[in-house]
């Protein structure tokens, strides 16, 4: 991580204790707090659109999540994450964490900076991760 990254990757980064087992189950809570907070504001078609640009953002790099189907109506990203066990897991949490960043960073460009951090910071408190040592200010 460089001082270069921006704010809302830094949080993510540092939400993941790099131990790959912990940190698909951190991803699987935290896509799933993601999701409420996001439909609650963009409604369920709106947050799908979100995810799926997200998908197509980071496809070059990583053709195979194209196969992972949108999450519907449950929204436990089964789909999501039978494609990463199908895959290395450093590979799988390498694009996970890709895919987290472009979600981050198209909400930045959708509702800022600091609305993006606070939706960050509500999904990650959820993961029981102890995520107050990280100093970012906004």
């Amino acid at each position: 991580m460089t001082s270069l990254d921006p704010k809302w990757h830094q949080m993510l980064i540092h939400a993941f204790p790099h131990l790959p087992d912990v940190d698909m189950q951190v991803s699987w809570t935290l896509w799933s707090q993601l999701s409420k907070h996001l439909i609650s504001i963009f409604g369920e078609t709106g947050f799908q659109s979100l995810y799926a640009r997200s998908i197509y953002v980071i496809k070059p790099k990583y053709p195979w999540l194209a196969e992972a189907p949108l999450p519907l109506r449950d929204l436990r990203f089964s789909g999501l994450f039978e494609c990463y066990k199908k895959r290395e897991l450093s590979e799988a949490t390498s694009a996970n964490l890709a895919l987290l960043f472009a979600l981050a960073d198209t909400l930045v460009l959708l509702v800022g900076e600091s609305f993006t951090i606070g939706i960050l910071r509500e999904s990650l408190r959820a993961t029981e991760l102890d995520i107050s040592d990280l100093k970012l200010s906004i």
